[in-house]
């Protein structure tokens, strides 16, 4: 992935465009998305998403950080990332994943040896590649670490963080020869991946994509946009992908795309002229990836849109609503219902038992040299006045 475009070779072959860093803390109301067929994965609503970033929150311009400084001469040295650096890149990965509906990676120390050798190996050479050439000088063993690494892995050159490679290059993958396959996207969004690891080396990163890369899982139709999407996350000429799982027969297989307000609708298919369309069965991390981009279309908060693709195994329908991070109100919570406070009969001053000051309080009360005392409190029989009666009440509840 390059600058703002991705490369992605991952043994097969060949992954970016633009977020901003938000702070989703403002106000809309909820809108729950139409039942969906031929997608399993979880739907999480807009204020669940608001909330998943507010506990998992991640820059994508802050520059990463080292704990150990990678060394591009003799004596060589892949580097380290900080722990906080690499838990900025695991969120925002996790936060894609969370709105695509799918579970939490964790990070696995190897995965990051791997991806940091192969971060080295490419800044030395001064390109990206899944199968780079030895640089001149570097040890066997760490040139073995960085060509495994880099052909098991996301590459990326020139974002200004992993977080930034994420969001603005791997899950956009708008680049021309990207499109036809969306990789990165995919192993970002394989249900089935469980561990991560991040390396950066300057300009040059990596995220390890091959963790449980075929494993079993009951997910299937993963959707991008998702059902509820963060208009954040795209733009006009973002690209739509549904991995179904299983191989589908890009001839037969037709998209359309209608948009609620407007009842406007693209019909995408093999040839069509309303739009890219690409069936890729590679497994890049699940194979059966439905591919459409319609033409002359915006995206606003507030957009919906209904999509029917007919022609794989099952007809799959599913809506899309994007929706202003910013502009999220959760629903009102009920108000607490605080029980009543037990009083102490002769408490004149409240602090929760009877003491010759609230004997004095009263008195100063009967002979007006204090009014500030509650008459509530000091009226201790209750008779709708303070007098000696209450004095001598307080009196009695002293000498017991």
């Amino acid at each position: 992935m390059k600058g703002k475009c991705a490369v992605f070779i991952a043994a097969l072959l060949i992954g970016m465009t633009a977020v901003s860093d938000y702070d989703p803390s403002g106000v809309s109301v909820i809108q729950t998305v139409s039942a969906a067929s031929g997608v399993t994965v979880a739907v999480h609503t807009k204020e669940e998403i608001v909330e998943y970033y507010r506990t998992h929150p991640f820059s994508t311009s802050k520059k990463d950080e080292y704990a150990s400084e990678p060394s591009l001469e003799s004596p060589y040295s892949a580097g380290k990332l900080t722990d906080e650096s690499v838990q900025n890149g695991l969120n925002a990965l996790n936060f894609v994943r969370y709105v695509a509906g799918l579970d939490e990676v964790k990070i696995k120390e190897e995965y990051c040896t791997l991806t940091q050798a192969a971060s080295l190996v490419n800044a030395m050479n001064g390109g990206i590649s899944h199968f780079p050439e030895r640089p001149s000088g570097l040890t066997d063993e760490l040139y073995d670490t960085g060509c495994q690494g880099a052909g098991s892995s996301n590459l990326a050159d020139g974002y200004s963080n992993v977080a930034s490679s994420i969001i603005e290059g791997y899950m956009s993958d708008n680049y021309s020869s990207l499109i036809p396959i969306m990789g990165h996207r995919r192993w970002c969004l394989n249900p089935s991946m469980q561990y991560t690891g991040f390396g950066e080396v300057g300009r040059y990163g990596a995220m390890y994509a091959f963790d449980n890369f075929s494993g079993k899982t009951d997910v299937s139709g993963v959707c991008w946009p998702a059902q509820n999407m963060p208009v954040e996350l795209c733009h006009d000429d973002y690209i739509w992908t549904y991995s179904r799982g299983k191989e589908v027969n890009g001839g037969s297989v037709k998209v359309k795309l209608t948009r609620k307000s407007d009842s406007k609708t693209w019909n995408l298919y093999s040839g069509s002229s309303e739009g890219d369309f690409y069936v890729n069965n590679d497994g890049y991390g699940r194979k059966g990836c439905i591919i459409f981009r319609p033409r002359n279309v915006s995206y606003s908060a507030g957009d919906v849109f209904d999509v029917n693709i007919t022609g794989a195994d099952t007809e799959i329908n599913y809506t899309v609503t994007f929706f202003d991070m910013n502009n999220v109100q959760s629903e009102p919570e009920e108000p607490v219902k605080s029980e009543p406070e037990e009083t102490v009969n002769g408490d004149i001053d409240g602090n929760g038992s009877v003491s010759t000051c609230d004997l004095i309080m009263i008195r100063k009360y009967i002979i007006g040299s204090d009014r500030s005392v509650s008459a509530s409190a000091a009226d201790i029989n209750g008779d709708g006045s303070v007098d000696m009666k209450d004095f001598l009440a307080v009196k009695e509840i002293l000498m017991q």
